[in-house]
């Protein structure tokens, strides 16, 4: 964390871990971190300022710095880490609240949607602490690791803003199991056990779909921003032989 490595740590990172700014179902650019944003009409650099309500879950606002930090290599001053270098050239914090980024593709609005790639999030390590805290309104309260049956539980829960989980016991509570091998229809047989009941399975099987169709506790709904990407390159021609044509998916 805060990097996924999968469409499952994608989907539970995203509760935890915030991006400077989002883009919506639409394509266009929202609010993430940062409330707002310009091009600094000197220079080739975005001029990004955060948003004054953005915390992290101790409490502790999140400042310029903590981006430079995130973004920065820690043994190297004010080099970027290479996942961040796919996306940023280069980055200064210009007071607490603003920062002056420079992309690859500068002059243009839509390169800004980079900055909501879930690799470039914003999270803060802090010594002792296993894992980073992240700036939504959720936090990690418990992670059983993986053991004989190769899950990791992961339990996340609203907090109150200051560090403090609200009320005497933890609200918004969402556990999350992360299984490497096991097929989710086992999962969804034991959707009424009492220690570890399913309410939400995100799958792009559709063996597990038809499966989920026949059970009453569960309907299936479609999640309207996923979209397929096909990259046509006519200037190309596939190997002979390959029985594959530039239009084929």
């Amino acid at each position: 964390a805060p990097h996924p490595r999968n469409d499952s740590e994608r989907f539970l990172f995203r509760q935890l871990y915030d991006t400077l700014v989002r883009v919506a179902c639409d394509g266009r650019l929202r609010p993430g971190l940062a409330s707002s944003w310009r091009l600094d009409p000197t220079g080739p650099t975005w001029v990004l300022t955060l948003d004054q309500a953005a915390r992290f879950s101790d409490g502790r606002p999140v400042t310029s710095a903590d981006v430079l930090s995130a973004w920065g290599e820690p043994v190297r001053g004010a080099a970027l880490r290479p996942w961040v270098r796919r996306f940023v050239r280069s980055m200064v914090a210009v007071s607490p609240r603003v920062i002056g980024i420079t992309l690859h593709d500068p002059d243009s609005t839509a390169s800004l949607r980079a900055l909501a790639n879930p690799a470039l999030a914003i999270a803060s390590r802090r010594r002792g602490v296993p894992w980073p805290l992240g700036t939504t309104g959720f936090r990690v309260i418990d992670h059983q690791p993986r053991a004989s049956r190769d899950v990791d539980v992961v339990t996340i829960a609203r907090h109150a803003g200051d560090g403090r989980e609200t009320g005497a016991e933890p609200s918004g509570l969402v556990r999350f199991f992360v299984e490497s091998a096991t097929d989710p229809r086992d999962r969804l047989d034991q959707s009424d056990h009492p220690e570890q009941p399913v309410d939400l399975l995100v799958t792009r099987d559709p063996a597990v779909l038809s499966y989920a169709a026949t059970l009453p506790g569960f309907r299936t709904a479609p999640l309207p921003w996923l979209r397929t990407h096909v990259l046509v390159a006519p200037a190309r021609e596939p190997p002979r032989g390959s029985g594959l044509s530039a239009m084929d998916p």
